[in-house]
């Protein structure tokens, strides 16, 4: 998966963090992270607020390195 730069930068930190970070508590994480994306992105159409934008942004940011991160762990 290819990320800008500004995504990569959010995703770094976050890896490092996922490595020590058990499947179940990921999929727990996974579940704030989506419904503050989703919250942002709703209140980011309406107002064009940039701090939504980062807000939805660290979303995707997490969503990606979960991704790695599961992919890493299957040896992939």
């Amino acid at each position: 998966m290819r990320l800008t730069e500004r995504l990569r930068a959010l995703t770094s930190p976050l890896q490092r963090r996922l490595r020590r970070m058990p499947a179940d508590q990921m999929g727990a994480w996974l579940d704030v992270a989506g419904s503050e994306m989703s919250k942002a992105f709703a209140e980011y159409l309406r107002t064009q607020d940039a701090s939504l934008l980062a807000e939805f942004d660290r979303g995707v940011a997490t969503l990606a390195a979960m991704s790695e991160e599961l992919h890493r762990r299957r040896g992939v």
